[in-house]
């Protein structure tokens, strides 16, 4: 919980290209370990009535439809472009095997910064769309990824969205009154001050509005002193 969570906040939110989502939606749906964040980012409206469900109301609920906008616009461009079979997550991958060249599953997953069970499924999903192949690699334990001829031939086009999307982005922002980046710089500077697992387990430990004593776990027992 708090190292993902931390994570997420203090390494996702610097690198605010990565938070345009196409570029590591596979980072934001797969490499955080079960946890808060996680859970609001891939849960639905769920049941309003639920009684006093927590999970019904979230403060980064919002953060979770813009990036889904975001991605699905992206989507749509490639769509309209007759770019068939790729999804937005594809394109760092893609563009890092046309740079560097064939990388085992565990080296194409530290390019992109996604766990290696993500990069797996990512890489099954763009080899039974044909961008990619894969071989056994200097052992049998491991395996090496390679562009298809499909997938070159993409990458010209993946880079060019790519660099417009920045170019979008930088018009975006510069529309805003409080710039992404600046929101970006202050949150680190914060959690450098103070980290956001210190920030969690004061609020945990703090009692709720209306209870005495702090919430604990299932199995936790209350202290009791032992009279003579």
């Amino acid at each position: 919980m708090s190292a993902s969570t931390e994570s997420w906040l203090e390494k996702d939110l610097v690198a605010y290209r990565d938070w345009l989502v196409h570029r590591a939606a596979a980072r934001i749906r797969l490499l955080y370990e079960p946890c808060y964040i996680s859970a609001v980012i891939s849960s639905g409206e769920g049941d309003r009535s639920a009684g006093d469900d927590p999970t019904l109301e979230s403060a980064i609920g919002p953060l979770k439809d813009l990036l889904s906008a975001m991605d699905a616009a992206i989507g749509r461009l490639y769509a309209e472009r007759g770019v068939a079979g790729v999804r937005p997550r594809f394109s760092m991958a893609l563009i890092r095997l046309q740079h560097r060249g064939p990388m085992t599953v565990k080296e194409l997953a530290g390019q992109i910064d996604v766990t290696h069970s993500a990069m797996s499924q990512t890489i099954t999903a763009m080899r039974r769309e044909g961008l990619v192949e894969t071989s056994t690699g200097s052992d049998a334990r491991t395996r090496t990824v390679a562009l298809t001829d499909r997938g070159r031939a993409l990458v010209p086009f993946l880079e060019a969205e790519w660099r417009a999307t920045e170019r979008a982005w930088a018009e975006l922002e510069a529309e805003l009154p409080y710039a992404l980046t600046q929101v970006v710089d202050d949150i680190t500077a914060a959690l450098q001050r103070r980290s956001f697992l210190d920030r969690i387990t004061q609020q945990l430990d703090r009692p709720p509005d209306g209870e005495d004593e702090p919430r604990r776990a299932s199995g936790d027992q209350p202290r009791r002193e032992h009279r003579a």
